[in-house]
């Protein structure tokens, strides 16, 4: 009997990551994210794929587009769901986890977990992101100051209207 996986998937890291998506409402980006997991060549058939994003609120538009894939949205963070699921999990040495973020690898790492950088879903075969591979890396290096970090406060700024509501003066 062949074993099943399940991949655990850092949404928003993959989609910071990928040039193209970075620039689009979040909305918008995790629609596309979705979409192409479906054309992704898994050298292992998962059995289910889990897309975790940071929010409060859910995104309800933001469906998935199959049966493997779920989507769940994480409150206070991704990265402490998807470290508690492995901790958690029956059998965490089935679990792939694909992320670039440290402290989720060495927690994948330290329960025996199968771990991936982003670059690694990249090369699976997500075909949008294979082609703006190299673009991304280029624009990462570019010497525009504050482009990055422009699209960091983008989104840290939409996520702490969703999670705080609106300031007041």
């Amino acid at each position: 009997m062949a074993t099943s996986y399940t991949i655990l998937i850092d949404g928003y890291n993959v989609i910071l990551r990928h040039a193209p998506w970075a620039t689009l409402p979040l909305r918008e980006a995790r629609q596309r994210l979705i979409a192409q997991l479906h054309h992704t060549r898994w050298p292992l058939s998962p059995e289910r794929i889990i897309v975790v994003f940071d929010t409060r609120e859910p995104d309800y538009a933001t469906r998935p587009t199959g049966e493997r894939v779920q989507i769940c949205f994480a409150s206070p963070s991704a990265d402490a769901y998807i470290q508690e699921a492995i901790r958690t999990s029956a059998s965490p040495e089935r679990l792939i986890v694909i992320s670039d973020d440290g402290e989720i690898l060495r927690t994948a790492k330290s329960h025996g977990s199968l771990r991936h950088p982003v670059s690694w879903l990249m090369q699976q075969g997500l075909p949008a992101m294979q082609q703006s591979r190299k673009n991304s890396r280029s624009e990462e290096l570019s010497d525009k100051p504050g482009q990055s970090s422009a699209q960091a406060k983008r989104i840290t700024d939409e996520l702490t209207k969703r999670w705080l509501g609106p300031s007041t003066p």
